[in-house]
């Protein structure tokens, strides 16, 4: 396993945090970042990917490659075809992130809500659309669920859809 101090000094220069004797070819690789960076709407220059364990069979670099899950908790799989046949592997990935003058990655999909900002819920039914908006009480991720407090005792739970809006999926309770 890779110490959190080799990945971080690893990850500021490459795409990919491993050993180079556990990677897949670069092809694959870059349209790994490729479909993490459409996934969490980000450029794929800031995508930071560690690989899991690599099958035994080899990966062709013409292998296309499709991510299984949301990564809203940092976590793909990534399914790759068209080499040795369907491979599937675990990849954590990141966005390479600037907090206090300190380049780092943080793992999981950029946050979108902060906590103490205001979030707007958007619910839709047909042709009905209503909004209404709530001070989000933790941060989240595009994907993630968010609770906000609305008035005194309401509290709105959404799934973030961009920066500052949720989709409202339980109403108020």
């Amino acid at each position: 396993m890779i110490s959190f101090a080799t990945s971080l000094l690893a990850g500021l220069t490459a795409l990919t945090v491993a050993p180079t004797d556990s990677l897949p070819p670069l092809p694959v690789i870059t349209r790994t970042a490729d479909a993490v960076a459409a996934a969490w709407h980000v450029p794929a220059g800031r995508v930071r990917l560690v690989w899991g364990r690599l099958p035994a069979l080899p990966i062709a670099p013409t292998s296309d490659v499709r991510l299984v899950g949301k990564g809203s908790d940092g976590w793909f799989v990534a399914m790759m075809s068209g080499g040795t046949g369907p491979l599937a592997v675990r990849v954590r990935a990141g966005v390479a992130d600037t907090v206090a003058g300190a380049a780092g990655v943080a793992w999981g999909p950029p946050v979108a809500v902060h906590a103490g900002e205001t979030v707007t819920f958007v619910w839709s039914r047909g042709l009905v659309e209503l909004e209404v908006e709530g001070t989000a009480l933790h941060d989240a991720g595009l994907g993630a669920l968010v609770r906000a407090r609305s008035g005194a005792s309401d509290t709105l739970v959404g799934a973030v859809i961009g920066a500052g809006r949720a989709r409202m999926e339980k109403g108020t309770r």
